[in-house]
């Protein structure tokens, strides 16, 4: 795939002027927390031991906990198996396709983050884009 097909329709925060020092702040959170989630997902993982580390993590930064699918597997359908959730018993596979989109409102900014990645046979993740994770401002 092209670098710029990679970038394409790529989801982001984007603001109009410049990006309030919060909302800054909160996207670097926001994106911290969507790699320690990230990291999890090695063949054999068990969603629901990732779905508690999440949860603990946002407890542990006085966040509040997730409440839907933050993070899922990614296919013909938006939303496919393996959910991130505290219930769900199907693991973590290579050559999975998994989107991760933490968010939390904190002080009245959205933090929020979206990427896809291929979970690859040696545990690491590549994403499957190249646009930088940052706010743009326009």
């Amino acid at each position: 795939m092209s670098p710029d097909a990679r970038m394409a329709g790529i989801p982001t925060t984007a603001v109009l002027g410049g990006a309030p020092q919060q909302l800054l702040e909160e996207f670097e959170f926001v994106a911290e927390t969507q790699r320690r989630t990230v990291e999890q997902l090695r063949p054999g993982a068990l969603p629901a031991e990732i779905w508690e580390r999440h949860n603990a993590w946002m407890r542990e930064h006085g966040l509040p906990e997730e409440g839907r699918i933050h993070c899922h597997g990614h296919g013909y359908d938006f939303v496919e198996r393996p959910l991130i959730r505290s219930d769900e018993p199907m693991t973590i596979e290579a050559g999975m396709n998994i989107t991760c989109h933490p968010s939390y409102v904190r002080d009245g900014v959205w933090a929020w983050v979206c990427d896809n990645y291929l979970v690859r046979p040696d545990g690491t993740q590549e994403p499957l884009h190249a646009f930088p994770r940052r706010v743009v401002e326009i």
